[in-house]
């Protein structure tokens, strides 16, 4: 008779006492996947936690990460506001008799105002890093600016070509109202752009403005923007 060893992530299902399962992203984990592991060798500890392929439900990959306790569960999901729990209960195919409704979507269970204003900061990371590879974590495929429908890819170039017109450029948060699904943000700026900026001809002088700004989410991502910049306080320094 064969003896057949049992698949690691049996065994872990089996012993681990609690387990999260998350999302895949639209465009996968990418750089994202050695911060996670660095925070769970530094703050679990390796052999307190262990970490899977959960299979795909939905329209969407998942992976699982498994814990010995419920705090450290809580506090990895709170470092990484980014990633998305598979709450496979908002699926078509999900009953319970105890569901006294089934939600059409994942827009049927909105986020926390705590949620969003996460959700945001992490959004303004990425643009000050110029992580491009991880906007589509933030951005969504139809986005909108200003009323014009520029989707993920003309997002991504506007954003581009506004760091190559301003190489100092870096969004600073004045304050944020989060109104699920909706946020209000006012952004300060201290930049010296080069040429022209907003059709005012600021050839590299430094320059101080804000920007009013309003977004509307869906599935936890941007899919609406309409932006005032204050175009009167750059042309009185110029």
């Amino acid at each position: 008779m064969i003896r057949r060893t049992e698949p690691q992530w049996k065994t872990d299902e089996a012993y681990f006492p609690v387990r999260v399962r998350f999302r895949v992203p639209p465009f996968g984990l990418g750089k994202l996947t050695w911060p996670m592991l660095e925070w769970l060798d530094g703050e679990v500890g390796r052999g307190d936690y262990a970490w899977h392929s959960a299979g795909r439900n939905v329209d969407r990959d998942r992976f699982a990460i498994h814990f010995r306790h419920p705090n450290p569960a809580s506090a990895f999901v709170s470092a990484f506001p980014t990633l998305e729990i598979a709450d496979d209960t908002t699926a078509v195919t999900y009953t319970s008799p105890r569901l006294p409704y089934r939600p059409k979507s994942e827009t049927d269970c909105p986020m926390t105002p705590d949620e969003l204003r996460q959700i945001y900061r992490g959004y303004i990371d990425c643009l000050n890093a110029q992580d491009w590879k991880r906007l589509g974590e933030f951005v969504g495929d139809a986005a909108e600016y200003n009323g014009t429908a520029i989707g993920l890819a003309g997002y991504e170039k506007m954003l581009i070509r506004d760091f190559r017109a301003i190489p100092d450029l870096r969004f600073n948060i004045d304050f944020v109202i989060a109104e699920p699904p909706h946020i209000a943000s006012r952004l300060k700026f201290e930049c010296t752009p080069h040429g022209m900026l907003f059709d005012i001809p600021v050839n590299g002088k430094r320059v101080r403005f804000t920007e009013n700004v309003f977004y509307e989410f869906k599935d936890r991502r941007i899919r609406k923007v309409w932006s005032i910049i204050d175009r009167a306080a750059i042309a009185a320094q110029v």
